[in-house]
């Protein structure tokens, strides 16, 4: 029998732990459950948290990698803006990264607001690309540091609780 490949046979993805990722600034793991594990980061103090992971192969250079973060609060209708804070890329023979400290990494949406949804401490997601930039090409093996902040000081981050991230998944074409 013939067989057809679906539309999206040259997507894949992976996760990362997000008990693996830097929190500062304010920004914390948490082990709890019922809606407070994660990464936790709170109402005050422009708390941040990082990660890293190495464009796998095969990749389809150049291509926009998307970064899926999942995460929840316990207030309900409000906002929470979460920036992109820096990108710091490496390969083998290549000098440092230079440009915008986040270049590159950009929300999906062209919004970094989070809407929380009504009922407290349900899911949701926001998706941010990550695209060639800081004189970089985006290539296999490139290994790729970023973090994000939470802005809130902005008049549109509107909830006073915390911010937890619940997951982080990675998705990336292929030739």
């Amino acid at each position: 029998l013939l067989t057809v490949q679906p539309a999206a046979a040259g997507k894949r993805s992976f996760s990362l732990n997000p008990y693996g990722s830097r929190p500062d600034n304010g920004a914390a793991r948490d082990l709890g459950t019922f809606g407070t594990g994660g990464v936790v980061l709170p109402d005050t103090g422009n708390p941040d948290f990082g990660f890293g992971f190495m464009i796998p192969a095969p990749y389809k250079k150049n291509s926009s990698i998307r970064i899926i973060l999942f995460w929840s609060t316990q207030d309900t209708n409000c906002g929470i803006v979460l920036e992109p804070e820096y990108v710091e890329r490496t390969r083998v023979g290549h000098v440092v990264t230079t440009g915008v400290p986040s270049g590159g990494l950009v929300p999906e949406d062209a919004s970094t607001a989070l809407a929380a949804p009504a009922v407290a401490s349900t899911g949701a997601s926001k998706v941010f690309l990550l695209n060639p930039d800081q004189g970089f090409t985006q290539e296999s093996g490139d290994a790729i540091l970023l973090a994000f902040s939470r802005n809130d000081a902005s008049v549109n981050d509107t909830c006073t609780s915390d911010l937890v991230i619940t997951g982080i998944k990675i998705e990336y074409l292929t030739p």
